[in-house]
């Protein structure tokens, strides 16, 4: 914080802070061996006396910020202090920094901050842009780590959102400022949503820094928040529509159309999981379904691999009326799609003929899902039991299910109690 006074005779005065670019623009030039008064040749000019000696007088420097600096010790080891000042706040601090280079202070005061990194010009002239650098780091230090499902995604996060706002720019062109205009452009997104993207973004320029291709990292400053609205729950379909869409499952002509819409609709599996179940993963005299394997895409040909969690290796209810939808029974291969998993574009082309010829009011296979693990809930099945059968591996997925169906519970009890008081 820097102090303005209206007397020359000044207490010590609070340090004033110097602003990274500061530092990083008159370090370039000071590298360059530029004469000592082109160093701020870009800010508007000032009365140069005032900074080689104490001010003139107190009706001067009522109207401008000071700050006394201390630029060494005398023989008997008393300090020594010269007075800078400025118009504002950014001149009074391009002044203080004046003060240590000219009495060869900035090297100490530099040493002490490893944070900034002095670049030349022909550092600046080759700084790659934010796309160029991103997908090499990408394909260097982060795709060979990655599921192919959450490959996925943050290439879409790349594609979509990433990229259109910085792709162009170079890595020492974007500002925090600029973080925080896409941040605030993001607004309308789940907050986890942009909190990813805001994750990787910072891995990003932390390598760029690393890297020495920025002076510092825009992105660590304590400022950058994220204004999201909010996660946008998903409404589970209502026990009506879930019927509606139960009653017509036999209509369905395409065996693998019926068994795919009921897996969905009586399980609570996730897509990849549906899509991974094979037969002998049934038992059908037990009544259970064992859930062993996830299928996920890779430019369209299906992946088998392990469940999303290792909580998703479980058994789950097979329900009577699931065992009769997925008759005639085979002994081995996949429920759908038979000796191989079903491609990503024969998933689309069968899950679009569903919805063709059923209203399934908008549910996805992840509404299904929602809508099974919240029936599970108004059931009153206990919380570790639901945790168990949806394959949550943190509770906490399951409690939030959990609360917001006692919330809707608690609502519809008000409303009884106001038909019962005359309401």
């Amino acid at each position: 914080m820097t102090e303005t006074t209206n007397s020359a005779r000044d207490q010590p005065t609070p340090k004033v802070d110097i602003t990274p670019e500061t530092i990083y623009n008159l370090i370039k030039l000071v590298e360059q061996n530029a004469p000592l008064l082109a160093l701020l040749e870009n800010h508007k000019p000032g009365p140069q006396d005032a900074l080689k000696s104490e001010p003139k007088g107190a009706s001067d420097m009522a109207k401008r910020h000071k700050q006394r600096v201390r630029i060494g010790t005398d023989e008997k080891g008393a300090a020594i202090y010269k007075w800078a000042d400025g118009h504002t706040v950014e001149e009074l601090n391009d002044n203080i920094v004046r003060l240590y280079i000219e009495h060869g202070l900035l090297r100490k005061f530099l040493d002490s901050h490893p944070n900034i990194v002095i670049l030349d010009s022909k550092s600046k002239k080759d700084c790659p842009t934010f796309r160029e650098y991103a997908n090499q780091w990408y394909k260097k230090y982060k795709e060979q780590k990655l599921r192919t499902t959450s490959d996925s995604g943050y290439k879409s996060a790349f594609r979509l959102h990433l990229f259109p706002f910085f792709g162009d720019k170079r890595l020492d062109e974007i500002t925090t400022d600029f973080i925080q205009e896409f941040l605030n452009a993001k607004a309308d997104l789940s907050y986890s949503t942009v909190h990813s993207m805001l994750i990787l973004f910072k891995q990003i320029m932390a390598s760029a820094f690393e890297d020495r291709l920025i002076p510092f990292d825009p992105a660590v400053s304590k400022r950058i928040t994220i204004p999201s609205t909010g996660k946008k729950t998903r409404d589970a379909l209502t026990p009506e529509q879930v019927k509606a869409i139960i009653e017509a499952i036999p209509t369905l002509v395409d065996p693998d159309e019926r068994r795919m819409l009921a897996l969905f609709v009586f399980t609570g599996m996730r897509r990849g999981e549906v899509l991974g179940l094979r037969w002998e993963d049934i038992d059908f005299k037990k009544k259970l379904i064992h859930v062993e394997r996830n299928i996920t895409y890779a430019h369209n040909q299906p992946e088998i691999g392990s469940t999303k969690t290792n909580s998703g290796k479980r058994s789950i209810p097979l329900d009577s009326r699931l065992a009769e939808f997925l008759k005639p029974h085979c002994s081995a291969g996949y429920v759908l799609g038979g000796a191989e998993p079903m491609t990503q574009m024969v998933f689309r082309r069968v899950f679009k003929h569903i919805e063709k010829n059923v209203e399934l009011f908008g549910a996805t296979p992840h509404i299904f899902r929602h809508t099974y693990i919240t029936t599970l809930a108004k059931a009153n099945v206990d919380l570790k039991t639901i945790q168990r059968i949806s394959g949550h591996a943190n509770i906490t997925t399951t409690l939030n299910i959990y609360t917001h169906t006692r919330e809707e519970e608690i609502q519809e009890a008000g409303d009884k109690i106001g038909e019962l008081l005359g309401k």
